[in-house]
């Protein structure tokens, strides 16, 4: 004869079995109200289904409830776990989906989607050496999935090991032709290694398989542009314009390759930029011709400053570069840059007292002490109307202060957009402007300026600025 515990099992599994036909059905009322009657004696197997559906259909909170109710019941479940992480995901609280998806792994240490779920959330918290590992052990439990050695790809280019990031890159592309972001990640790789031909190939490629999208038409673009092919440049922009019409880069390039007049390249330019080029950015400025800007800005700013001053912004500060040279200069020294990984460059000095990622103007207008000295070496040339930044650098300079900054020169009036995607400046414009905000040019000297990208140097300037009134 049947016990009462048998019954009582039984009888929930029937309900269960009614409430998964009501939710498959769509009808998430009765779906819900038999998941509660089945839920008892069940070992929460009917509360982590509830769970699930809640989380399926947004109603996040009382899944949340439901699932702590499931883990209570049996905590060795992987499923609730694993459903209370995407929720957390879902929510952008990535520390406790990563708590709640480190469980899952722990009851099925085996299990590779799993480790590849853990590892993509330890990049997102920035801890990429450890995502390596959990990519690397999906792998080893299947080797014929693609998406695991792209992931561990992205992983070990944010770790800057790019040969092997290309490696794995190409080993998805193995596994799976179609893979959209192999080819975005691929292309991006042969970008930055100035591999350009390989670059266009490869975006051909993608075109070829329907897996063409605007980050890879902007990198092929790019590429085209670093060859000198305009034409085939312009065409690879418009495309991924058509696809993405929001995209500042891709705006800014096609601006610069036609000739439209901006007032400024969009953060969003300056931004990818950097990033791509923060891994060998001080090999490529330093490394073709003697080096000695950061010594020239020390210098100039030791003949009119009396040192140390009280504060000082390094705006465009990059991988700290200029700061080595001007840190015995002042007692606090705050870096600025807009590009996440040239910021992370600039954190490994441990030179600056606080490095922020933010926009130049942005840094000058934000609250803060006014600084004896402020320094935007490389940054003009990513702005055309320099009236903003002049007037709020003035206001932030301490009385006798300095602002010390490099122009990329032209012989025409102004300052016009270049097909690189920089400015250049006319000296008359900078003294029209700087005499306007109550700023004289102190000192000015002619310089060979490195450009990052590795098409130069090019003819610029450096210019010294005060406030008239101190003078």
């Amino acid at each position: 004869m049947p016990t009462h515990t048998s019954l009582s099992s039984l009888l929930g599994s029937s309900l269960a079995k009614q409430a998964a036909i009501a939710r498959d059905r769509g009808d998430y009322v009765e779906a819900e109200r038999l998941f509660r009657l089945a839920a008892p004696g069940d070992n929460g197997v009917s509360y982590s289904d509830l769970g699930l559906m809640l989380a399926n259909i947004r109603r996040f909170p009382e899944a949340l409830e439901v699932l702590e109710l499931s883990i209570k019941a049996d905590p060795n479940q992987v499923q609730p776990w694993v459903t209370r992480s995407l929720i957390y995901q879902e929510q952008g609280e990535v520390a406790l989906a990563l708590g709640n998806v480190g469980a899952a792994v722990c009851i099925t240490p085996e299990n590779p989607a799993l480790l590849n779920m853990m590892g993509k959330l330890l990049q997102k918290s920035g801890r990429y050496k450890e995502a390596m590992l959990c990519h690397h052990e999906a792998i080893k439990r299947a080797p014929d999935d693609a998406e695991y050695y792209y992931q561990l790809g992205l992983a070990m280019e944010h770790e800057e090991a790019i040969d092997a990031a290309r490696e794995l890159f190409e080993a998805t592309l193995a596994r799976d032709p179609d893979h959209t972001g192999a080819y975005v990640g691929l292309c991006g790789v042969y970008y930055r290694q100035k591999r350009d031909q390989d670059c266009i190939a490869l975006a051909e490629q993608a075109k070829s398989r329907s897996r063409s999208n605007a980050a890879i038409l902007a990198l092929a673009g790019s590429a085209y542009a670093r060859q000198g092919q305009r034409t085939e440049a312009a065409t690879a922009f418009r495309m991924a314009l058509a696809t993405a019409p929001n995209d500042g880069y891709c705006h800014h390039r096609l601006a610069a390759l036609e000739g439209w007049m901006t007032p400024r390249a969009p953060a969003e330019f300056v931004r990818r930029v950097f990033d791509a080029l923060a891994n060998d950015y001080d090999t490529t400025v330093t490394g073709t011709t003697p080096y000695t800007l950061p010594q020239t800005v020390a210098e100039i700013a030791g003949r009119h400053l009396s040192t140390p001053v009280a504060a000082a912004i390094d705006l465009g500060a990059g991988t700290g570069l200029i700061g080595v040279a001007i840190r015995p200069l002042t007692e606090q020294l705050h870096g600025v840059d807009l590009s996440p990984r040239m910021i992370a460059k600039l954190n490994d000095r441990k030179l600056y007292d606080t490095v922020a990622t933010m926009d130049a103007l942005e840094a000058l207008a934000a609250d803060g002490e006014r600084c004896g000295l402020i320094t935007a070496i490389g940054v003009l040339p990513y702005l055309g109307d320099l009236s903003t930044l002049i007037a709020a650098a003035a206001k932030r300079l301490a009385p006798g202060g300095l602002l010390i900054v490099t122009i990329e020169t032209q012989e025409g009036t102004g300052y016009a957009l270049r097909p690189s995607g920089r400015f250049v400046h006319n000296l008359a414009y900078i003294e029209k402007i700087a005499a306007a905000h109550g700023l004289t040019i102190v000192e000015k000297a002619v310089a060979s300026l490195p450009v990052p990208e590795g098409d130069g140097p090019v003819a610029g300037m450096i210019l010294a600025l005060q406030p008239a009134a101190s003078l």
